[in-house]
């Protein structure tokens, strides 16, 4: 009992000193999880996710290249608004996973998986940066731990099982199950649908960092073009946890001036060097 009541306390604690902003946009969040134990289940999930993936991982050199330069290019734009966010310095890594599931994501500490269904969407660089962008910004508002957040404000037990298991080396199927809800890994994606404030977040983000990276912001577009087209086939999965195209399509329109701004001067300083 004396343990149960100390565990709810601590839980109350982390309730009232969960207030936290998104970069940029500054949105107020409730995340009760502080950064460092964020990276810590990011990094434990990253090691689970490798262990699971065991060949499936695409041996296409070529193709594995290609991501890596992607998401390189993009992770020294966003090395930027890791520090702004005040979070701790992410190590980045980038692999493919050889599945057809139109899907990618980024845990905390910028282990970032792709997998090679979203190929079929991502027809160029500058399409593929959209996407990789776009989970990156995820990553850095810290959406997974908000919605992790959210989902245990109302399940104390479901808090304190995943402050326990950041603690120890290996996580329980339950926790890592949340995660890979709150992070979108695999089919978690069906479980949990993300807000449209979060994926209007993680959008912008993505736009600006695309563009300051040499991207044309413009594929953005054409990314959610093809993804529109692929839905129209079949019910994609990915679409019924975010919104639609034609809304996003929209409101990045709406952010493409200022992204055009950044994409001009990095065409600038490309051809000065």
């Amino acid at each position: 009992m004396k343990s149960l009541i100390a565990a709810l306390l601590a839980v109350m604690a982390i309730f009232f000193s969960g207030c936290a902003k998104a970069p940029m946009t500054e949105r107020s969040q409730f995340i009760i999880l502080s950064p460092s134990e964020e990276l810590r289940l990011g990094l434990q999930a990253s090691k689970q996710v490798m262990e699971e993936s065991k060949g499936k991982l695409n041996t296409d050199k070529e193709l594995v290249a290609r991501i890596r330069e992607v998401g390189f290019n993009i992770a020294k734009e966003a090395d930027f608004y890791v520090a702004q966010a005040g979070l701790p310095k992410f190590d980045w890594e980038f692999h493919l996973i050889d599945e057809d599931i139109i899907n990618a994501f980024c845990l905390p500490g910028g282990k970032v998986f792709v997998y090679s269904g979203l190929m079929k969407a991502a027809q160029n660089d500058a399409q593929l940066a959209t996407v990789i962008a776009h989970e990156i910004g995820h990553a850095i508002a810290r959406h997974g731990a908000e919605r992790i957040s959210t989902a245990t404000a109302i399940d104390l037990g479901g808090v304190i099982a995943i402050g326990v298991a950041g603690s120890k080396s290996d996580m329980s199927a339950s926790t890592m199950a949340a995660i890979s809800i709150a992070y979108g890994i695999g089919s978690g994606l069906g479980k949990l649908k993300h807000s449209r404030i979060q994926e209007s977040e993680a959008d912008y983000l993505g736009l600006m960092m695309m563009a300051k990276a040499g991207y044309d912001p413009q594929e953005a577009l054409s990314f959610w073009e093809n993804m529109k087209k692929l839905n129209e086939k079949s019910a994609l999965e990915f679409l019924s946890t975010h919104p639609l195209p034609d809304t996003r399509i929209k409101d990045i329109q709406n952010s493409m001036p200022e992204a055009m701004g950044y994409y001009e001067k990095s065409q600038k300083r490309q051809a000065i060097n």
